[in-house]
């Protein structure tokens, strides 16, 4: 099983799949990430390979086919929008075999049906069959507690469909945890319409083309700011006063 992974971060997924014999293909644009993750995270040195590079230019550029492609992008607020439009999930398409699956996590709220729907029906142009879900369908009963989620797509030519073994459901890991409540965080996004291509289209739905990532302009601000305000909570005020 060969699987690509951009956007390493402390590389606990690659870790993960790479103790279950999956054979691991990192890119990551920072170097200093790469550095961090093998020398204070016990990231394995012995992965099938780590570019130090973006990710777009490596999915148009590589020869590798793959089982699983999987974009963790997300970082300090900000998402790449170049990684989202039909061109590239195209490219995607190539690259993956043809039982293939790409999974993608994006970082939204759960009501911002004017993004994930966008990204669902661009997914749609490349993939037949979308699935998504949230850490938790909790919106949060105020303005003031509404926070950013971790929605994962899931794209295939196959029906997406999951059948976990009892071992890795069992226990109280935060996998088992996600892996159990799944199936009740499933995002449907009822009455997400096929929006024209164009991504200023107002319509909620727009497919996004390269050189048009008009969707993404409200979206970056408002979860660029509720991002700022979560990390504010995590790490005490000293942090900040050194940042």
């Amino acid at each position: 099983m060969h699987k690509y992974y951009s956007g390493l971060g402390i590389g606990v997924s690659a870790k993960s799949l790479h103790q279950q014999n999956v054979v691991v293909d990192v890119v990551e644009y920072d170097a200093a990430v790469v550095h961090s993750a093998l020398n204070y995270f016990d990231l394995p040195n012995d992965l099938n390979a780590i570019h130090i590079s973006d990710g777009r230019h490596f999915i148009f550029n590589t020869t590798s086919t793959y089982d699983y492609v999987i974009h963790d992008i997300f970082s300090n607020g900000f998402i790449s929008p170049h990684l989202f439009s039909v061109q590239v999930l195209q490219q995607i398409k190539r690259i993956l075999r043809p039982d293939g699956v790409f999974a993608m996590n994006f970082v939204a709220f759960n009501d911002d049906k004017h993004t994930l729907c966008s990204i669902k029906n661009t997914l749609l142009t490349a993939f037949k069959n979308v699935r998504l879900y949230t850490e938790s369908l909790d919106k949060g009963d105020s303005k003031e507690q509404k926070t950013v989620k971790n929605i994962v797509f899931f794209a295939s030519d196959l029906p997406v469909k999951f059948d976990f073994p009892q071992e890795v459901l069992a226990g109280h890991s935060i996998r088992s945890r996600m892996l159990q409540s799944l199936a009740k965080n499933e995002l449907l996004l009822d009455g997400c319409t096929a929006g024209p291509t164009g991504s200023s289209d107002n319509s909620v739905g727009a497919v996004i083309n390269d050189g048009d990532f008009g969707v993404f302009n409200k979206y970056t601000v408002d979860v660029a700011v509720n991002h700022w305000y979560i990390m504010r909570n995590v790490f005490p005020t000293e942090f900040w006063m050194d940042y």
